[in-house]
């Protein structure tokens, strides 16, 4: 029982990753051939463009993502605070809610730190993220942005305020294949193709919201009738701190005597619908 459901919390760690963002941070988006896409260099594509470069060069910043809708008979609601500092090493927070109940997530490095799961005993419980095939030091949420750059026919759609600040709409779809050429991670790219296949989609619509310094604070991903899934930007380049656990706060996941008796554990095919186990 205890090494399902471990290996069930593994899982979901990996779908929760594959849908917040999955390209590499490491890489320098191509924004030349989109911007051409986009007409002469200074068509909708090029300002898409920009916000994809701006946005994996961010130091720190903030977001909220929600997600909606069916994926295989299961229904997907979900809401996440996120936090992201590059420096002095990459790390992200995330505080995940669902069904009435919270959890935190903390990444970074070959570590995910999990709190609120449900373990018992320990403060946090580490996994490792090498097992997952992921390396989290090159796995930003704002990465996500990059998949736009597989987008065909970007319109302008109008102007709209978002937290104050005046952003610029752009809307257009990709091809699912075509952006998963921009994921680096060989193994989170399949697990998005096969979620992306589970929701029987091969594209994907959205909605982008560019401000005055070409930072996207708002990104709407639709895929067909089964998801929507909504992220907030916001705090771009501000001074953020996340802390970080002490040694003796944390208990590795294989090292747990504890870990409470599930008598339903979720099937992968479920895990979708449980990012609060996510870490």
């Amino acid at each position: 029982m205890n090494q399902r459901y471990a290996g069930v919390v593994a899982m979901g760690a990996a779908v929760l990753m594959t849908t917040v963002g999955c390209s590499g941070g490491d890489s320098e988006p191509d924004s030349s051939g989109a911007a051409d896409d986009g007409g002469g260099g200074g068509g909708p594509m090029a300002f898409v463009a920009d916000a994809v470069n701006n946005a994996g060069s961010a130091d720190s910043y903030r977001a909220t993502m929600t997600m909606s809708g069916e994926l295989e008979g299961v229904s997907v609601e979900s809401s996440s605070d996120i936090e992201y500092v590059g420096d002095p090493e990459p790390t992200m927070r995330l505080t995940v809610a669902e069904a009435g109940a919270e959890s935190s997530v903390l990444l970074r490095g070959s570590e995910i730190l999990m709190s609120g799961a449900g373990f018992g005993g320990s403060e946090w419980v580490r996994m490792d993220a090498a097992e997952l095939g992921a390396d989290l030091a090159t796995q930003d949420p704002a990465s996500e942005v990059e998949k736009l750059l597989a987008a065909n026919d970007v319109e302008e759609i109008g102007s709209e305020e978002i937290d104050g600040v005046a952003t610029t709409g752009y809307a257009g779809s990709y091809s699912t294949e075509e952006a998963l050429e921009h994921v680096d991670n060989a193994e989170l790219a399949e697990a998005a193709r096969q979620v992306y296949g589970d929701a029987g989609v091969d594209a994907v619509d959205f909605e982008v919201f560019i401000d005055d310094d070409g930072l996207p604070r708002r990104l709407v991903n639709t895929m067909g009738d089964a998801t929507e899934t909504v992220f907030e930007f916001r705090d771009f380049g501000e001074d953020l701190t996340i802390e970080y656990p002490t040694e003796d706060q944390i208990q590795d996941l294989g090292d747990l005597t504890d870990i409470p008796d599930v008598p339903d554990v979720p099937d992968v095919s479920d895990l979708p619908d449980a990012p609060d186990v996510e870490f």
